[in-house]
């Protein structure tokens, strides 16, 4: 009939390879290094962990990234959000500066590198988790990235080789000297001071820019921005968040076609439906219905189709109660603030049942009294994201004076 032309076939497509050789191949792992404190995760692992530094690592990530959109929620300003994530990544993800020279810069971003990965599989496979997944990244990142020191953020930066952007020449500074002095802060221009971040200007297109643009914070000519050196940061955290998008996309398009270990799976499905979602705290898989024995399927269903009737006392009551009940249920724990009241009532209507719960319980009367007495640590006063947080530092406030005196012990605490 018809002699087959293998020249029909594209080189790209044709297997021209022995399926022996390569079905028996060892794989060729390359040694990961870690030269600065900052990551873009280009890369991923491909080092032997056990599993369970798998799991304790990206829990401890996870509770990192779920305070950081509880902090998100709140509204609050990038200063106090620093002093509040302070003890607890020190705590849960540590990451020094090269210039310290501590033994243990490798392990901590080894682990920094890995709990991102690890969560990147677990919230690559919807739309909403991927997006809600980089916007906290992205605020870690921008966390990170403004504490470094100014050396090893320009040598973080250099190592990008990024092209999209090119350093203003003194020839064109001075051209425009006029109109870039015209952007330097209002608090500089009347001292009069010089500060070295604004003699350097990059030019970009103003596309990769639209924040800065939006703020009117650059200089627009020809379609180009001016940036100072002082908006590096913006531009950095813009093609951080572009490229893990990327990411995200083809690590949800690859998710099908893995073959995971079955160990892993349960995990990684654990990992995307606790702590992030928006009610998950009350569906974890760890409440009291487990010992019992009950599945799954089964504690969910009884948290989430079976309200709690008359005389009956489970669920949560920020889920469950009015916004009468619950007015005079926050009223008895000494919350009265027309603020808070406000905010967890919109945390109610947003289903941020976690976040209702963290508002009250630390504006309550004892939470108050523990604050001024300095009775917990700042790391235990993080977003309550589970049953169990709440029972505890309940437990710990009815127990306030106890407490202080070491007579009040708990596992955790």
């Amino acid at each position: 009939m018809f002699r087959p032309d293998h020249n029909r076939i594209d080189a790209k497509r044709r297997n021209i390879g022995d399926h022996r050789k390569k079905q028996f191949a060892e794989a060729s792992h390359k040694e990961q290094k870690y030269p600065h404190r900052l990551n873009f995760y280009a890369d991923p692992p491909t080092a032997d962990i056990t599993l369970e530094q798998f799991e304790q690592w990206a829990i401890d990530r996870l509770r990192i990234l779920a305070e950081l959109e509880a902090c998100s929620f709140r509204n609050k300003p990038p200063a106090e959000v620093a002093s509040h994530m302070k003890p607890l990544l020190d705590k849960l993800l540590p990451l020094e500066s090269s210039s310290s020279q501590s033994s243990q810069l490798f392990a901590q971003r080894q682990k920094d590198h890995y709990s991102h990965f690890i969560l990147r599989l677990a919230f690559a496979s919807t739309e909403d988790l991927r997006r809600r997944f980089s916007r906290v990244e992205t605020m870690l990142f921008r966390l990170r990235f403004n504490s470094d020191d100014l050396a090893d953020r320009s040598a973080f930066v250099a190592g990008l080789e990024l092209d999209w952007w090119e350093t203003v020449t003194e020839d064109e500074r001075a051209a425009l000297s006029s109109e870039l002095a015209a952007m330097m802060p209002a608090r500089a221009k009347a001292s009069g001071s010089h500060n070295p971040e604004d003699e350097t200007w990059f030019k970009v297109d103003w596309a990769r820019v639209p924040e800065l643009v939006e703020q009117r914070r650059v200089l627009l000519r020809a379609g180009k921005a001016y940036v100072p050196a002082r908006e590096q940061a913006s531009m950095v955290l813009g093609e951080f968040t572009q490229r893990l998008e990327k990411q995200l996309e083809l690590t949800a398009r690859a998710l099908p076609r893995l073959d995971e270990d079955d160990r892993l799976t349960p995990i990684l499905d654990h990992l995307s439906k606790n702590f992030i979602t928006p009610d998950s705290a009350y569906l974890s898989g760890t409440t009291s219905a487990a010992g019992l024995g009950a599945d799954m399927s089964a504690r969910n269903k009884i948290l989430t189709e079976h309200p709690p009737g008359p005389g009956e006392a489970h669920g949560c009551p920020y889920r469950h109660f009015d916004l009468e009940n619950l007015n005079a249920l926050m009223g008895g724990m000494g919350v009265t603030e027309r603020g808070v009241l406000q905010g967890v009532r919109e945390d109610k209507e947003g289903q941020r049942f976690h976040m209702a719960s963290s508002s009250s319980t630390s504006t309550s009367r004892k939470s108050k009294r523990q604050r001024t007495t300095a009775s917990f640590t700042s790391a235990q006063l993080e977003t309550i994201v589970h049953p169990n947080e709440y029972f505890k530092r309940s437990y710990l406030l009815k127990n306030l004076d106890k407490a202080r005196q070491a007579d009040v012990k708990m596992e955790g605490a």
